[in-house]
């Protein structure tokens, strides 16, 4: 795309009816507040209208977020103009050298616009800055604050939804399996059924969190107001049992290899294994970990939505801790099995085969679940040496966090 004259607003019409508006108040809007004004001018559109519920869709352009600044409702074919010197003034990160090299360049009558066609949609569903760009880019060729927004969070969110439904679709067969065939049951597959229902509630979660990004995306002029504006609650309520779900995970693998390490070196449970204790490990202690995680969170991000950035809080370790020391005394398990099995092969070649192919599953188990969970707490930022850096550990970290369905079938053969 060329970029556009950097005086004035493009005379571009979208029919002979169009209006040019021009508007301040909504760049001061952060994500959060342009979501909650969208989802205010609904229910006042709705109760305007009374029963006519096709009454909101020929009355405008909805108020969006462009992933930069927050542009207003506008009634059907519209230019809605910002100035570039407002713009700026509004980027609150990173923008301190860009205003100083750049501000007494600007004037204003240097605009950026959204298009509002005679249908109510927003054209391109963009907003186009490349005026501003121009503007910039003359006074400082490496000034570029105005990005377009980056497709990488929907891919993220494609993956993820995808993978999670097929891992949900998965391990509901995999729990049919465990619960319907009695023949199956014993201490093994009792810990192997919880095992699959944590990994089953981490991918609703998932999925419940990816999907309407998907389906914004795909359906824009259907006007979805994001779960984290219209329900903040539910958002959060789905990220805590993501996560509790992630640390429930780690447990019952923590179970399982100590279920399997106890049989080998000492066969102290003969007769049954203490499932009371192991339900407290796997269902008690995360929830022990997340519910002060997200008290502190709370308390330090009331106003953002899900949370965001909470990786970044010093109160994540209340959920890596936990992790750590499940992962840690695992490795000890596997160390010392490995050790038993070397030994037990050279003094029985009749080792039993059963026995092998279960210690070969929990080999590959425990590490591949307990590291993919702790993933999100590296977020890696982008550096002059790997300048993809962190874009490449999202798309890692969805894929490997939204398919361990492969792992859990495993503990089928196990």
């Amino acid at each position: 795309m060329s970029l556009l004259p950097a005086v004035s607003p493009p005379t571009t019409t979208v029919d002979s009816l169009t209006v040019t508006i021009s508007d301040e108040l909504y760049a001061n809007f952060s994500q959060l507040e342009c979501e909650q004004q969208e989802q205010a001018r609904r229910l006042h559109a709705n109760d305007s209208a009374g029963d006519n519920s096709s009454g909101t869709e020929s009355s405008g352009c909805p108020v969006a977020w462009d992933g930069l600044s927050c542009w207003p409702a506008v009634p059907p074919s519209s230019l809605l103009q910002r100035s570039c010197r407002l713009l700026l003034l509004n980027i609150e990160e990173g923008a301190s050298t860009v205003l100083r090299t750049t501000m007494h360049h600007l004037n204003d009558e240097t605009f950026a616009y959204r298009l509002c066609d005679s249908e109510g949609h927003w054209v391109l569903n963009t907003t186009n800055y490349n005026a501003c760009i121009a503007l910039i880019s003359q006074a400082d060729p490496d000034a570029y604050p105005f990005e377009a927004p980056s497709l990488l969070p929907v891919a993220v969110s494609g993956i993820v939804a995808s993978l999670s439904l097929i891992s949900l679709l998965l391990l509901t067969i995999a729990a049919v399996i465990f619960l319907k065939f009695t023949t199956l049951a014993c201490s093994r597959t009792r810990v192997h059924t919880q095992l699959v229902f944590a990994l089953g509630l981490h991918s609703f979660s998932l999925l419940f969190i990816a999907a309407p990004v998907v389906v914004r995306y795909i359906f824009p002029s259907a006007r979805l107001v994001s779960i984290a504006t219209q329900f903040p609650w539910a958002c959060k309520v789905t990220l805590c049992a993501k996560l509790y779900s992630s640390n429930a995970a780690i447990n019952w693998m923590f179970v399982e290899g100590h279920l399997l390490h106890s049989k080998v070196s000492t066969q102290v449970f003969k007769s049954s294994a203490p499932f009371r204790a192991y339900y407290t490990i796997g269902w008690g202690l995360p929830l022990a970990s997340v519910v002060p995680w997200a008290v502190v969170t709370e308390l330090s991000y009331p106003d953002r939505a899900c949370w965001e950035g909470y990786a970044r809080h010093s109160a994540v370790w209340f959920l890596i801790a936990p992790r750590l020391i499940a992962v840690l005394i695992n490795s000890v398990f596997l160390v010392n099995i490995v050790r038993i099995l070397i030994s037990k092969a050279k003094a029985d070649l009749t080792e039993n085969s059963q026995f092998r192919a279960a210690l070969k599953a929990t080999l590959v188990l425990f590490p591949l679940l307990g590291l993919t969970h702790l993933l999100f707490a590296i977020n890696p930022q982008n550096s002059i040496a790997i300048p993809r850096l962190k874009e490449a550990y999202l798309v890692l970290s969805a894929a490997l966090q939204s398919s361990q369905t492969h792992y859990g079938l495993r503990l089928r053969r196990a």
